[in-house]
C-alpha cells in the first residue's frame, strides 16, 4: 500500500504547499489559467490579417494585369539567356516556383477517423512518434486518445508539495523518472499516452483542486489504486473527484483517502458505486481535521458486496458517523461469505466505542480473540 511507502520515509507531516521549490514550478501555473484563454484570440487574430492581405495582394495583381497587359507579355515573353538556362519568363519562372504542387502520399488523403483506426495497430511510443508528423496526425491522435495502446508504468506520483512528478516504471530494476512538475494547462498532455496501475496525489491546494481534477479526467490512466494524501480540495472540485473516480470504477480496487479536507466532500455517494469492486478501502485523517461525511450506507454497501463475492481485505475508517449496528452488519457478512482475510480498523468514531461494539458482538454470539475472528482458514482482525 502507498501509506505503507510512505511511513517507511520516516516524513512527518508537512504544510501543503509549504516546500518552497513548489512555488517554484507547479503553483505559480495557477496564475496563468487565464492568460493561456486570452493568448488564443490573439494568435487567431493574425492569421485572420494574415489571411485578408493575401486577399488584398491577389486582387492587386489582378488588377494591375488587366490595366497593364503589356508589361506583363513582355515579362513573360521568352529570352536567349532564359532559353539557355531552361526557362521561360521572369514572372512564368517566379509563378513555377512559388506555384509547385507537392504530391501527397495515399495515407495523407485519409479522413481522421481512418487515421485513427490505423493508429490503433501501432504501438504506444510508435503512436508518439506518430503525433509528430504532421497537425493533422497529432488530431486524429488527439481524438482517439483514450482508444489507443498506452505506455505501461507502475506508479505515478504527483507530488504538488515538492513540485516534481515521478513515474516509476513495470520494470523494478529500472530507477524511476523524476520530471519538474508541469504547467496545469499541460498536466493531462504530458501524461495522456501513459497508463499505470497505481496513482498518488499529494498536497494539493484549493486554488489547483479543480484544474488538476479535471486534467485526471481527461485521462485513461486506469489505476487500480488510488490514493490522495493531505490534499485541500476546494468545493467546487467535488464534482470533478466524483467524476474521476467513478471513470475508474472498472480499474479500481484500492482506494485511499488521508488526511483530504474539507471531510463533507468524502461523502457516501462517492463511495457507493465503487463498493462493489473495491479490495482496499482507507479514508482517515488524525481527528483534527473534521468529520467525513461517511454513515452505515458505506459499511452496509460494503457488507454486500462481500455477500456477491467481493474479496474485501482492509478497510480503515476514520472520523465517521458509523455506529455499532452498521460495523457488526459489516462483520455478520464477512462470517457468512468471507472469502478472505480482512483488517478492519474503527478510530475517532464517536458513535463506535469498544464497548458498545463488543457488547453487541457478544449479543449475537460472536467473540474476538486478541481481537482475531477465525472462519474457514481466514481471519478477521479488528482494531478499534
Amino acid at each position: 500500500m502507498i501509506s505503507v511507502t510512505v511511513a517507511a520515509q520516516g516524513k512527518i507531516k508537512r504544510l501543503v504547499g509549504g516546500h518552497l521549490k513548489a512555488y517554484g514550478s507547479g503553483r505559480l501555473s495557477i496564475l496563468d489559467l487565464d492568460q493561456s484563454d486570452q493568448s488564443k484570440p490573439r494568435r487567431n487574430e493574425i492569421n485572420i490579417w494574415a489571411r485578408v492581405l493575401t486577399k488584398l495582394f491577389d486582387v492587386v495583381y489582378s488588377v494591375l494585369v488587366s490595366c497593364f497587359p503589356f508589361v506583363f507579355n513582355f515579362l513573360n515573353s521568352p529570352s536567349p539567356e532564359n532559353d539557355q538556362e531552361g526557362s521561360v519568363g521572369f514572372l512564368k519562372k517566379r509563378n513555377k516556383r512559388s506555384t509547385s504542387v507537392v504530391r501527397y502520399s495515399a495515407i495523407q488523403k485519409l479522413d481522421e477517423r481512418s487515421l485513427g483506426l490505423i493508429f490503433s495497430y501501432l504501438d504506444a511510443r510508435g503512436i508518439v512518434r506518430c503525433e509528430l508528423v504532421s497537425r493533422k496526425w497529432r488530431r486524429a491522435i488527439e481524438k482517439t486518445i483514450n482508444d489507443l495502446p498506452k505506455i505501461q508504468s507502475d506508479q505515478i506520483r504527483l507530488l504538488f508539495d515538492e513540485g516534481e512528478v515521478v513515474i516509476y516504471p513495470v520494470d523494478e530494476k529500472r530507477c524511476p523518472c523524476r520530471y519538474p512538475m508541469p504547467s496545469l494547462q499541460v498536466l493531462s498532455r504530458k501524461l495522456r499516452h501513459l497508463s499505470c496501475l497505481s496513482l498518488f496525489v499529494r498536497g494539493l491546494i484549493p486554488v489547483e483542486s479543480t484544474p488538476v481534477l479535471k486534467a485526471l479526467c481527461e485521462l485513461c490512466l486506469s489505476p487500480q489504486q488510488i490514493y490522495l494524501i493531505w490534499c485541500k480540495l476546494s468545493p467546487a472540485s467535488a464534482t470533478h473527484l466524483a467524476e474521476f473516480l467513478h471513470r475508474n470504477v472498472t480499474s479500481l480496487s484500492d482506494l485511499g483517502l488521508e488526511e483530504c479536507t474539507p471531510g463533507v466532500i468524502i461523502t457516501d455517494a462517492l463511495l457507493q458505486p465503487l463498493l462493489p469492486s473495491l479490495v482496499s478501502l482507507r479514508v482517515w485523517n488524525d481527528g483534527k481535521s473534521g468529520n467525513f461525511a461517511i454513515s452505515d450506507t458505506t459499511v452496509l454497501g460494503l457488507a454486500d458486496a462481500i455477500r456477491i463475492g467481493g474479496g474485501l481485505e482492509t478497510v480503515d475508517l476514520a472520523c465517521s458517523t458509523l455506529s455499532p449496528t452498521g460495523v457488526v452488519g459489516l462483520i455478520e457478512a464477512w462470517i457468512s461469505a468471507g472469502s478472505a482475510d480482512l483488517s478492519l480498523s474503527i478510530s475517532h468514531c464517536h458513535f463506535v466505542t469498544p464497548d458498545s461494539l463488543l457488547t453487541l458482538l457478544e449479543s449475537r454470539n460472536i467473540y474476538f480473540k486478541n481481537g482475531k475472528l477465525i472462519r474457514r482458514g481466514h481471519c478477521l482482525s479488528l482494531f478499534l
